[in-house]
């Protein structure tokens, strides 16, 4: 996944359905997205 903005609940649930115990979400520092849409900045 190349960017946070891209993420889907789907992908998510699909984690957590086939057994995941967790997913974890990381994105860039805000204001310094490489993509200039997956962060909070």
């Amino acid at each position: 996944m190349p960017c946070t903005a891209r993420l889907d609940i789907n992908f998510i649930l699909k984690a957590l359905q086939e057994g995941a115990d967790g997913v974890l979400i990381v994105g860039c520092h805000p204001g310094d997205c490489a993509f200039k849409t997956g962060n909070l900045g």
